[in-house]
């Protein structure tokens, strides 16, 4: 739930999960693109498979 600022200004107060949420998806991504590339969790990787 957004909640209004006192002045009206368009700004929000509260929790923004869109940090959150792009996380999530990266993560998921990371296995998901592990799994079908290597069929390894994205955790047993080398770094180089990794691309760090």
């Amino acid at each position: 739930m957004n909640h209004r600022s006192i002045l009206d200004n368009c700004t929000y107060f509260g929790v923004d999960y869109t940090a959150d949420t792009l996380n999530l998806k990266v993560e998921f991504m990371r296995e998901y693109y592990a799994k079908q590339r290597y069929n390894k969790a994205y955790s047993n990787l080398p770094s180089a498979e990794r691309g760090v």
